[in-house]
């Protein structure tokens, strides 16, 4: 008899979703108070933690055959990216090329933050302030994602670029609109961004003073139903309790979203601490009450993206 390790393995994470599946169906009390404690999180595997998203299967032709390659345009979580042009529709597209590496930790990590980047693009489809997901491809070692290309970059260059420096309120208003949607519709189901930053928030369109802007790179995101424990992301965004290592929840996209509003009104970037140093002169009072309920130290006193929506310096 040959013994399988891989097979060893499905046959435990097959009991062990019988039995989880067992308790919730039969004792939904002990299954909240056991199988959503913080602990628990730690012997969870991936496909228990990840019900709340389906996979689509998906068989397509090379990337070779319908993309024409072009230039390089940066780095996202995970690996880089280049434009393209579709060859049917003439459209220029992004592709994230994700080279699979030759350590096999490595390699199963990045494929399950893969498998997740897609699963919550599927999900999240039609979003008009999320960047589609076109189509994906995994060959020759690596997996490629075609996304809606942005014409007129990210906030980051836009910063950059513009003379001032930070942004009038009116304009950063109709950026937070649109950013919190997109947040609460990842957060109604069960995504957590985890990389919410200036470069990750793509302009597709430019009418005067307002811009349509798209969160992009879901290279880290996951599914935020139980709590999570791994330090990911961008330090300057970064939430407290992740830079200390303790147990999080998708309150952090709040906090990152906080920071990225706080960037565009000061042009200040921000640091450990800068709470205590925030500079908010020159601000409306709604505009000062809207971050400060959003930059709590204290991740239950962070207002959720629903009721943001709903805050004066937005109606």
């Amino acid at each position: 008899m040959v013994f399988s390790f891989r097979a060893c393995v499905d046959a435990i994470v097959s009991s062990f979703r019988d039995c989880v599946n067992f308790f919730n169906k039969n004792f939904p009390q002990v299954s909240t108070l056991v199988f959503q404690a913080p602990w628990f999180a730690w012997i969870q595997p991936p496909c228990v933690l990840s019900t709340e998203i389906k996979f689509e299967p998906v068989n397509p032709p090379r990337l070779e055959d319908c993309y024409e390659m072009g230039e390089f345009m940066g780095f996202g979580a995970g690996g880089f990216v280049v434009k393209a042009t579709d060859k049917k529709t003439n459209k220029q597209v992004a592709i994230k090329r994700m080279v699979k590496s030759s350590k096999e930790e490595e390699r199963l990590m990045a494929m399950k933050d893969c498998r997740y980047e897609i699963a919550s693009l599927i999900a999240l489809r039609g979003h008009p302030n999320i960047c589609q997901l076109i189509d994906h491809f995994d060959q020759d070692n690596i997996v490629s994602l075609a996304m809606e290309y942005a014409e007129h970059g990210d906030l980051c260059t836009l910063i950059e670029t513009n003379k001032d420096g930070k942004l009038p309120e009116e304009m950063v208003k109709h950026i937070a609109k649109q950013l919190l949607e997109a947040i609460k519709a990842c957060h109604d189901k069960n995504i957590v961004h985890r990389d919410i930053k200036l470069e990750n928030i793509l302009i597709t369109k430019i009418n005067g003073d307002k811009l349509t802007v798209q969160l992009a790179d879901f290279g880290l995101a996951t599914n935020c139903k139980h709590p999570l424990i791994r330090g990911c992301g961008s330090k300057p965004y970064m939430a407290p309790e992740m830079l200390s290592k303790a147990w999080y929840n998708k309150s952090v996209d709040i906090w990152s979203f906080g920071c990225l509003i706080y960037v565009l009104l000061t042009d200040v970037a921000p640091v450990d601490g800068f709470i205590s140093q925030m500079n908010l002169d020159g601000l409306s009072m709604d505009a000062k009450d809207f971050l400060m309920k959003i930059l709590q130290d204290i991740p239950s006193k962070r207002d959720p993206a629903a009721e943001l929506l709903c805050h004066p310096w937005l109606l």
